[in-house]
């Protein structure tokens, strides 16, 4: 048995908390602002596990639309094939994936484009084609395929990725995207943690309180809760930003590491959406039952190309995150995407 079966009836009564009725939906307004953060290697158990009093920013987080039962690409649990397809809305493999499975630096030359075979749109590139400033904030190196990709070539004028930046440390990132809130009128921001990854590698994922993967948890939590805090302090325009916080994968299958997809412990990750501290909860599957499907502990496989039907009943996953980031600042999908790509996920129920 695994070291963290006795979370998984934790996770899943903590995934039914709050859960609302289903309902016709209710158009978001636009956003002035829309952060997409992952937090690498957050399990979702951990947050159940960390509790309020340990984990309070990630607790304000689900006081919006969240689940704590979302997932990973279905074929992979690692890093930068996950990380494309947040910004992406594509799932990694078959003919219409991003098709990017490499998880270190890119080797010199490569681009998503070129080992794709197309040209493979992201969010950054409909949010500047509409005037949005765009930030990438990010602590691994491997992220520079995304630099590569979207700016690299270009004129200043068309890149993709208004300003991007490698951090040693979670501080740093933070600081950006807080400079970025404070003096652009609209933007959308990526905000990559590696910490839980770092210290899961090192020391395994473990939930026990005073494991080196909580702390590390705790860490990104303090983080959260600057930005959190600097959004609720914008006075007017606080109702104007929004927050999407998901991860790339799980881990602990093995215990130091997240390799095996067909683990639970790797492909279960969280998925909330909050837009201020001031609104009601609701469960996203709860609200999205008519195109999404709770998957339970499975791990359901990517339908195949024209299956529309079965593609939109697939569970929440990482994916989502690109062409919701574009719905609520009021943007159409990603061009070729195919999670999402009808930005059908809804935020909350009508009134």
């Amino acid at each position: 048995m695994s070291p963290f079966a006795s979370f998984i009836p934790i996770l899943l009564t903590f995934v039914a908390l709050g859960a609302a009725p289903p309902a016709q939906d209710k158009q978001p307004p636009a956003f002035d602002f829309v952060f997409v953060i992952s937090v690498d290697g957050l399990r979702s158990d951990a947050i159940p596990a960390g509790g309020p009093r340990i984990l309070p920013a990630l607790h304000r987080l689900l006081r919006g639309a969240s689940t704590l039962n979302a997932r990973t690409d279905p074929d992979y649990t690692t890093t930068l094939p996950n990380h494309t397809s947040m910004i992406t809305g594509r799932g990694t493999a078959g003919p219409q994936g991003h098709g990017w499975t490499l998880n270190a630096d890119p080797p010199p030359g490569e681009t998503l484009h070129t080992r794709a075979g197309f040209v493979v749109e992201s969010m950054f590139d409909v949010a500047h084609r509409h005037g949005v400033r765009t930030g990438l904030y990010f602590t691994k190196t491997k992220f520079s395929l995304w630099i590569n990709s979207f700016n690299s070539g270009r004129e200043p004028r068309d890149m993709a990725i208004f300003r991007a930046a490698m951090h040693e440390s979670m501080q740093g990132a933070t600081n950006d995207a807080l400079a970025a809130l404070a003096e652009w009128d609209r933007g959308l921001v990526f905000l990559h943690y590696a910490e839980p990854d770092l210290s899961g590698h090192a020391h395994g994922w473990d939930l026990s309180p005073e494991s080196p993967f909580m702390q590390a948890v705790g860490a990104i939590d303090v983080e959260l809760g600057r930005l959190l805090d600097a959004i609720e302090s914008r006075g007017a325009r606080r109702g104007r930003c929004a927050v999407i916080l998901t991860s790339d994968h799980g881990g602990g299958s093995p215990f130091k590491s997240h390799v095996a997809p067909h683990m639970w412990v790797n492909y279960i990750i969280p998925f909330l959406v909050w837009a201020g501290d001031g609104g009601e909860s609701f469960d996203l599957y709860a609200i999205n039952d008519d195109v999404r499907r709770d998957p339970s502990l499975t791990q359901p496989p990517e339908p195949e190309p024209g299956h529309e039907a079965a593609r939109r009943m697939q569970p929440i996953r990482n994916g989502d995150a690109a062409n919701l980031a574009l719905r609520l600042l009021g943007l159409p999908p990603v061009p070729g995407s195919t999670i999402n790509a009808t930005q059908e996920l809804r935020i909350g129920p009508v009134e």
